[in-house]
């Protein structure tokens, strides 16, 4: 569901949204400020504003865009309150996981361009479902870290916090295990309709863990046992009753 705040929808649709008298518009000088145990989405906030403003946000007490912890337990920690008032925007959070998406909601309030002004409203989210995931199939079709990296980015922009990653089938074998080099060197160089395959290494894995958990979605990894293995037993001919690679 959408709701249209000023010229904008917001997805997902809010649990309370009402709107308010007036506007934001970006400064000449954007101020960021953030509670100590909110900086590092207070960061994120940053670098995505200069991304989509063109100029980059400074650290500032007397800040247009505060990020405040707030101790309303029934926030929890993905719940956050925002304010925008034409002096300026505030979320409250009671973790940082709320404060991460209440930036994700001032995000998609931002005008296109990054230039225009922001409609006064009170917001209060909270998610209805623990679990909002989105599944991502490389094992049928290989995707390299940095498309994963993109889904993540839109996985984050709608508050999903799961991703489930198929990583293996009988097309191929995307992850890296050491101790068993053929299902990369052998099982993950084929695909759905003759494309060349790929992996990820452990680094490259570990580091989209780390880009997913810096975004609030854990990776959810699938390795697929004991059907749909054909990718193992064609790199490994001892796991086949027979002894035999299959074809």
């Amino acid at each position: 569901m959408t709701v249209m705040t000023g010229n904008r929808a917001l997805i997902p649709l809010p649990e309370q949204l009402t709107e308010g008298e007036g506007a934001f518009g970006l400064p000449a000088e954007l101020h960021v400020w953030a509670d100590p145990a909110l900086r590092a989405v207070g960061e994120f906030a940053i670098a995505r504003l200069a991304h989509l403003t063109g100029q980059t946000p400074v650290w500032g007490e007397a800040a247009h865009l505060r990020l405040t912890s707030s101790d309303e337990a029934d926030l929890g920690d993905e719940g956050y309150r925002l304010s925008v008032t034409p002096t300026g925007i505030t979320i409250a959070a009671g973790a940082p996981a709320g404060a991460f998406y209440g930036v994700q909601t001032v995000l998609q309030m931002w005008p296109v361009g990054g230039q225009g002004d922001i409609a006064a409203c009170e917001v209060l989210d909270r998610p209805r479902f623990a679990y909002r995931g989105a599944m991502l199939d490389v094992a049928r079709h290989f995707f390299p870290p940095d498309d994963v990296r993109q889904v993540i980015d839109w996985m984050a922009a709608y508050k999903l916090n799961h991703l489930h990653l198929h990583l293996t089938d009988d097309q191929g074998w995307r992850i890296e295990i050491k101790t068993w080099p053929n299902l990369t060197t052998l099982g993950a160089q084929s695909a759905v309709g003759g494309d060349s395959g790929g992996f990820y290494t452990q680094a490259e894995y570990a580091d989209l863990v780390a880009y997913a958990q810096a975004r609030f979605i854990a990776i959810v990894p699938e390795i697929d046992m004991p059907g749909h293995t054909n990718a193992a037993l064609a790199s490994y001919p001892e796991l086949n009753c027979d002894g035999h690679a299959p074809a």
